[in-house]
């Protein structure tokens, strides 16, 4: 899981969440034929053993309990391609980079 937002920087939640996005490392055509839906993380970004595709249309809020403790940390230009495509996914901008 990656996380991708956190609804406690907006205030105190009645029920901690994070908002999270699964990843896969089968890296299908669909990978490829759609890369704003799907931004694909290289092996080493954020800690990774393998390259993974980050599943944007399977966002999802989970209990913030249940995160033990975080697997890695990306950069702000490593994250770039994710906020990209949520700014779009969500009407923020018109096009994903």
């Amino acid at each position: 899981m990656l996380v991708v937002a956190l609804p406690s920087r907006l205030g105190t939640q009645r029920y901690p969440m994070i908002v999270a996005a699964p990843l896969t490392t089968q890296l299908g055509e669909w990978v490829a034929a759609a890369p704003n839906l799907y931004p694909v993380l290289e092996v080493g970004m954020g800690g990774l053993v393998k390259a993974s595709a980050v599943m944007l249309e399977h966002l999802r809020g989970i209990d913030a309990g249940r995160i033990v403790k975080p697997l890695g940390v990306l950069s702000t230009d490593q994250y770039g391609p994710i906020r990209a495509s949520l700014e779009v996914m969500f009407g923020f901008q018109g096009s994903a980079r």
